[in-house]
């Protein structure tokens, strides 16, 4: 995490730009180490919440209505945790970008860190861990990959959790070749599972067969991990899609398909048909990404899939990596 900015006084504001998670897929149950969830996934500099804590007279949340709601939520599990319910009254907490909800980029876990990072900053506890953050405002109940990323940013492997009450460990972080870039492609009239049916679904699937288990492994540890550190695209691109596709066959019985839906798997096709490799889901989607090697590449084949009619209620964007943390600067609201 960056942190910038002047001494903490009680008439500073905290300003709080994260960025969003891709996941590219959990591993869902180890046999042999009891450790549930894991898995893999990136930080990516947009869509990110910009969040602004000040002091003030009377609580107050400025923000959408979907927003407001989460926020309010995530408080009142801070104040718990900390046992101090009149800095409530103390805050007024301003959204001024988003990430979209149930989107498959992390967007519930994005912004609780932040908002538990802005009252604990706002308050003179400087030194709170991601993790204690996380725990505070509940977050991390199952893939940890969000709770990592907002600390440090970067291609994360989550190992998974032993205990119900446990984060994710994280077991590596990587630095993401910073000239790649993700073409990503979202479809606002759809949504993926999230809340008690996602909780629904993780408790109908039985454990992970060993095979199974170990062949995702295999991909994450021995093919993905290693294109990244020499920065073989190629490599990278087919690995990650085998990964993914491995992924969601596991998750079909709950999603309907190996991808979120007949149109997001028509879109993926479509994209590998055009020369696009790495593609695929992001969590439970709707959103699908493409890596890509460069800016021009990304935009050329960002340009195709516009023109081209059936795709027109797709919205489809450029991003780059997010290589650090969430970026945090204080200001003092006296100047």
């Amino acid at each position: 995490m960056n942190l910038a900015g002047n001494p903490l006084t009680d008439f500073t504001s905290i300003h709080i730009t994260t960025g969003a998670r891709l996941h590219f897929g959990l591993l869902s149950y180890d046999v042999q180490s009891g450790r549930k969830f894991g898995g893999a996934g990136l930080m990516i500099r947009q869509p990110g919440f910009r969040v602004t804590f000040e002091p003030a007279s009377e609580f107050t949340i400025c923000a959408s209505k979907e927003a407001r709601t989460r926020i309010q939520a995530f408080v009142e599990r801070y104040l718990k945790s900390t046992g101090n319910r009149s800095e409530k009254e103390k805050v007024r907490i301003s959204v001024e970008s988003e990430i979209p909800a149930h989107a498959g980029f992390g967007s519930g876990t994005q912004l609780g860190m932040a908002v538990g990072q802005g009252l604990a900053l706002l308050h003179g506890a400087t030194d709170r861990s991601a993790i204690e953050i996380a725990r505070s405002v509940e977050r991390g109940l199952r893939s940890a990959l969000g709770v990592h990323g907002f600390e440090q940013g970067g291609f994360l492997i989550d190992g998974g959790k032993a205990g119900a009450d446990e984060v994710g460990e994280l077991v590596d972080r990587l630095e993401f070749p910073r000239e790649w870039r993700i073409l990503l492609a979202t479809r606002n009239a759809l949504q993926g599972i999230s809340g008690k049916q996602e909780k629904a679904a993780f408790e109908c699937l039985p454990p992970l067969p060993t095979e199974q288990d170990s062949r995702l492994r295999s991909l994450l540890l021995n093919e993905m991990r290693p294109s990244i550190r020499k920065n073989s695209f190629d490599e990278f691109s087919r690995s990650l899609f085998e990964f993914g596709c491995a992924v969601g066959q596991r998750f079909a019985s709950e999603q309907g398909g190996v991808f979120a839906s007949p149109a997001a798997e028509r879109l993926i096709e479509q994209m590998r048909k055009i020369g696009l490799q790495g593609v695929g889901q992001s969590s439970w989607g709707p959103t699908v990404f493409a890596i890509c090697q460069s800016t021009t590449e990304a935009v050329h084949y960002q340009q195709i899939l516009e023109g081209k009619s059936n795709w027109h209620d797709w919205q489809f964007h450029v991003t780059e990596p997010m290589n650090t943390g969430a970026v945090v600067i204080q200001s003092d609201s006296r100047t």
